[in-house]
């Protein structure tokens, strides 16, 4: 089983793929407004059917954004590079949510001929947004800051579908009804998720784990603190839902878009609860 060192450390993200391969390359020069729809189109194909993203979230992030954007060294058409693309994403996911986006650290070597797109896109993205990125107009053209929402809300979307399907994937193999679960199912297939999540594609790992209780205890520090966080996230949805125009204030039962947003609260809100975790143990070794 791999080792798994959790403490002072916060949780990765890995996004993998197969290496992307595209012939040719898109003209070296083109009109800004052609080159803001192949980007939506890119960003388009990587959000699936019906994924338009609101112009109002748009907007929230370019507000989020706009200050820093503004200090980023910029070419003479006032746009960013790629590297300082990757700054922003790296710097937004980090800040809001705690997590860190594998390709886009600051400590990464910049090579301005290659996206690595094997390291931050996932398969669900088609080839065509790396086409976009990687080609050879971007170095003369940059991005601008809708450009750099566009990229983040990709991003997002990436997490989501990783989230759904791994949350799929339990539902399977917990032989999970994805239209109704009690609280105690949700509970349990909570559990099994984390080990999942947290144990990566260590399949021999996460088999011996979910079939040893003890062993769990003894590979996740905290492990009880851990299962009281997720549970945490149920009482959570189960606010939402209460307070909800239309919903009832008993409901019982959970669906898969339930259990989804629960997962999506852990992914958000686990590097908060595992540095207090380590603050507490450091202060308990003093």
């Amino acid at each position: 089983m791999q080792a798994l060192f959790m403490c002072l450390a916060l949780p990765l993200i890995e996004a993998s793929s197969e290496s992307f391969h595209r012939g040719g390359a898109l003209r070296a020069t083109v009109e800004s407004a052609t080159f803001n729809a192949e980007l939506q189109e890119a960003m388009s194909e990587a959000l699936g059917c019906g994924g338009e993203v609101s112009e109002k979230h748009l907007k929230t992030l370019e507000d989020e954004m706009s200050s820093v954007y503004a200090t980023l060294p910029k070419n003479s058409l006032g746009r960013i590079d790629r590297r300082s693309l990757r700054f922003l994403a790296y710097r937004y996911f980090n800040e809001k949510h705690s997590l860190s986006i594998r390709g886009f650290e600051p400590s990464r070597v910049s090579n301005e001929s290659s996206w690595a797109a094997a390291e931050i896109l996932s398969q669900q993205v088609p080839s065509y947004v790396e086409s976009v990125l990687m080609s050879r107009h971007v170095d003369t053209r940059g991005f601008d800051l809708r450009d750099t929402a566009l990229v983040i809300t990709t991003i997002e979307q990436l997490l989501f579908d990783t989230e759904s399907n791994l949350l799929e994937k339990v539902y399977q193999e917990k032989r999970k009804s994805q239209e109704s679960l009690r609280r105690e199912d949700l509970q349990d297939l909570l559990e099994a998720y984390l080990v999942h999540w947290l144990m990566g594609n260590d399949e021999e790992g996460i088999r011996l784990l979910l079939g040893n209780a003890r062993l769990r205890q003894r590979t996740f520090p905290h492990w009880d603190q851990l299962v009281h966080f997720a549970h945490g996230e149920i009482q959570a949805l189960d606010f939402k839902r209460r307070h909800r125009p239309g919903t009832g204030s008993l409901q019982t039962e959970y669906s898969f878009d339930d259990a989804h947003e629960v997962i999506g609260g852990i992914t958000r809100n686990f590097a908060s609860f595992w540095e207090s975790e380590c603050t507490e143990m450091k202060d308990a070794r003093r």
